[in-house]
């Protein structure tokens, strides 16, 4: 089932080891790419409000790679995902800040 598949993904954020975050942000962003982005988007969404940095640039990177993928799907998206990238864009982390414009440009570019 996606949403086993989903879960198990978004656990894998919270690992310390970089090289299986980087994958697992790629590999959820194949699965907004096969499966569409509505099965996934809810669970990012969701998941971003952790209050670990790591889950959270994991979280960015994901849409970044999601939108990059899907292009111009994103514009059915837009509205849902802006008061996330705000939130990321303002905050003290610069990680947080270049992943969000990232997530932003490749956002962006698909409309």
């Amino acid at each position: 089932c996606i949403r086993d598949s989903l879960y198990t993904l978004m656990n894998n954020l919270k690992v310390q080891e970089r090289q299986l975050r980087v994958c697992t942000t790629v590999a959820i962003a194949i699965v907004a790419e096969t499966c569409g982005p509505f099965t996934v988007l809810p669970a990012l969404m969701n998941e971003y409000r952790v209050p670990e940095l790591n889950v959270q640039n994991g979280i960015l990177k994901s849409l970044s790679f999601m939108f990059e993928y899907i292009g111009e799907m994103g514009k059915d998206y837009i509205y849902a995902v802006t008061p996330l990238l705000e939130d990321a864009l303002i905050d003290r982390d610069l990680v947080h800040r270049q992943t969000a414009a990232s997530a932003a440009k490749h956002l962006g570019l698909g409309v």
